[in-house]
């Protein structure tokens, strides 16, 4: 799925026009379907929640340092509005249920919703080998019931029962790419030290 990075700026200000979700959220899944690149059906996996900011869609995102929870993602070296969260007591994790067989998951705890907006729709993402480091998969699996409940509401569940389908872990963490002015200024730095080395040696 195409992603359409925004600047942060945008998303500040629709943050700003309207009334803000305080609160934890949990996520009840109790489904199985969490698999590996290969499609393979594997526990383990670490589990967090992307939240849409913009409602602009998903993935197509660089390498990133995943145990940092709270940061906006960044699409082509660009940043987008899109915030990784994953529960207070860290990862929720993929494991084998009786009725769902192994790559399966109960529920995401704990998902700190302070300060998005009611409704905000949000993703799961799963870690098939452990990390964000490029080159290593991941899976995204959104629901039209995965939105920020309103005041009062904690628990988000897709259903009815079993409509939920994760899928493989398809997607591949890219090399952040710098931004041409970025490229331009380490340039820019390259040859004014070059100056000042000829000057010197003359």
């Amino acid at each position: 799925m195409i992603h359409k990075t925004t600047k942060l700026l945008g998303s500040l200000l629709v943050l700003g026009a309207a009334s803000l979700q305080a609160s934890n959220m949990h996520v009840s899944v109790n489904t199985g379907g969490f698999l590996d690149a290969l499609g393979e059906a594997k526990d383990g996996m670490q589990v967090a929640v992307v939240f849409d900011l913009n409602g602009d869609g998903f993935g197509g995102y660089d390498a990133f340092d995943f145990s940092l929870s709270g940061q906006y993602l960044t699409s082509g070296g660009v940043a987008t509005d899109d915030l990784f969260v994953f529960g207070t007591e860290g990862f929720a994790l993929t494991t084998f249920a009786p009725m769902f067989g192994h790559g399966s998951l109960a529920q995401v705890s704990n998902i700190d919703t302070t300060g998005l907006l009611e409704g905000t729709a949000f993703s799961l993402i799963w870690f098939a080998e452990g990390g964000a480091a490029v080159g290593q998969h991941y899976g995204l699996v959104s629901h039209e019931n995965f939105i920020v409940p309103t005041d009062g509401g904690v628990t988000v569940a897709p259903m009815p029962f079993g409509s939920l389908v994760p899928g493989a872990a398809d997607y591949t963490f890219a090399a952040v790419i710098p931004e041409p002015t970025t490229v331009a200024l380490g340039l820019g730095l390259v040859a004014a030290g070059l100056v000042a080395l000829r000057r010197r040696q003359a």
